[in-house]
């Protein structure tokens, strides 16, 4: 049995990943200081907050700690030998980021710093992920982007995250920290309360039978399923899965999808929606696509990817169950 942490294990990702981490029968703790970052509506929020909670049902240990607390976390670090540790710990949203970059520089990489110095202050053996993002590629150089590729993020939110790479490389070279990167991208599913693409678009037209979307035909993401997301997280944090300390990993479906064939599932699902369609003005959003996941793949194995077309009809359906 793994002593687990996941550092905001209370999120949208980190309740799944919690889930995911009890059923194998390992002990889960979750540290969280329940910031909220959401700007959607209460109902929606009740909704999910109810939905991750009961996903953690079998957590035991709650730890209320701000990853800003350096002396709370050396304590805890103290206090408990952690197996894998799974930093899911940071400002959820872009637009937030911009709108408030100084928290967003603190939440995002000083946290990360926290932690990673409380496990070399407590001579921690475990395996810790960080979980960045695709952002942190800014455009995509080719259609397909690579682990390899480099990364100029354009944007407060991916800079930041990069920052925390950034970090943790430094400390997996300076003092043999057992750490790994992992990007995702345009993660959905039930319990997101972050406003992420898909979520957005769903409710929208399920409120309003009205869905506004930005250059549907060019704008591509790999979206991928939330799920998906934690059975990979939860794999690459188990130490006996053999990765280098500071390799980096496209943890996504590797497929990007058009918006115009979300907006088509949409129609099936809810056929009185009215699209309009607009041009980005958002120039802080990078061009994106398609995330390699081969490297990945060679490590969880066969895993069967969950699908746009099968996935967001689901996910409406939990939505029009609180909005309508």
């Amino acid at each position: 049995m793994l002593e687990v942490l996941i550092a905001g294990g209370a999120g949208f990702v980190g309740s799944y990943v919690s889930e995911l981490f009890a059923k194998q029968g390992h002990n889960i703790h979750v540290l969280d200081n329940k910031s909220n970052y959401s700007p959607i509506d209460n109902s929606i929020k009740n909704l999910n907050k109810k939905y991750l909670e009961k996903k953690r049902e079998n957590v035991k240990h709650y730890h209320h700690i701000s990853t800003l607390d350096h002396l709370e976390l050396v304590k805890l670090f103290s206090d408990f030998s952690f197996d894998s540790i799974v930093h899911l710990a940071a400002m959820p949203l872009a637009t937030v980021a911009i709108q408030r970059p100084a928290l967003a520089y603190d939440v995002i990489s000083t946290g990360t710093r926290n932690l990673l110095e409380a496990m070399r202050v407590t001579k921690s053996n475990a395996r810790f992920i960080y979980v960045s993002s695709s952002m942190v590629y800014g455009d995509f150089l080719k259609e397909i982007a690579y682990e390899s590729d480099p990364c100029y993020p354009k944007d407060i939110y991916g800079s930041f995250k990069y920052c925390g790479e950034i970090i943790t490389q430094a400390y997996v070279q300076r003092y043999g920290v057992k750490a790994s990167i992992a990007r995702p991208s345009a993660v959905y599913g039930p319990g997101d309360s972050n406003n992420r693409v898909i979520q957005s678009m769903a409710t929208k037209a399920l409120l309003h039978n009205k869905l506004t979307v930005v250059d549907p035909n060019t704008i591509s993401l790999d979206f991928t399923h939330v799920t998906d997301l934690a059975f990979i997280l939860a794999t690459l944090a188990d130490p006996k899965v053999s990765i280098k300390p500071g390799e980096i990993f496209n943890v996504t479906r590797g497929k990007g999808r058009f918006l115009h064939e979300i907006v088509d599932i949409i129609k099936l699902e809810i056929p009185s929606v009215n699209v309009e369609i607009i041009s980005n003005k958002e120039d802080f959003r990078p061009k994106r696509g398609t995330l390699s996941n081969t490297k990945v793949k060679n490590i969880i194995g066969k895993h069967k990817f969950l699908n746009v077309e099968e996935k967001v009809p689901e996910y409406i359906n939990y939505l029009r169950e609180t909005l309508l």
